[in-house]
């Protein structure tokens, strides 16, 4: 993947809720199929495409609306501890900030903050949610070792 946004997803609240929310972000397409702890498409669903073989239409709707081109991969950390859970997951170029909106909006009770480092382009940020709503989000000069 090129250009790796590396995602650190924090979420709080209460224990039924974020049992909800994991049901819900998980992709899991069928039996026998790997299990998807994170699917951006649970949470903004993609359309039906004209031609499913134009690349460029999923590419681009996908960016519009998630804030990256590729859904979330080599997501881990799906555990709730207390009443938190981190899922760690890459995303290509750029974080998903739409689709953690959709989320927060979703989830009001919960609470989440997104941490991402994007090594590539020299830039790390935080955003953090309480009660559907944004109230944080900044982004810094970063020379770390996360990210692409």
């Amino acid at each position: 993947m090129p250009n790796v946004c590396k995602n650190d997803l924090f979420i709080s609240g209460p224990v039924d809720d974020l049992q909800a929310f994991l049901a819900a972000a998980n992709g899991m397409t069928g039996p026998g199929e790997d299990d998807v702890p994170l699917d951006f498409g649970k949470f903004i669903p993609e359309p039906q495409y004209e031609n499913p073989d134009d690349r460029r239409s999923c590419y681009n709707w996908r960016v519009e609306h998630w804030g990256t081109h590729c859904n979330a991969d080599r997501t881990f950390g799906d555990d709730i501890i207390g009443r938190y859970v981190m899922l760690s997951f890459v995303t290509a170029w750029a974080p998903p900030k739409p689709v953690v909106t959709a989320m927060a909006k979703a989830y009001p009770s919960l609470e989440f903050a997104l941490t991402y480092y994007r090594k590539g382009w020299g830039v790390a940020g935080r955003v953090r949610y309480e009660h559907g709503v944004a109230v944080y989000d900044v982004e810094r000069p970063y020379s770390g070792k996360k990210g692409g």
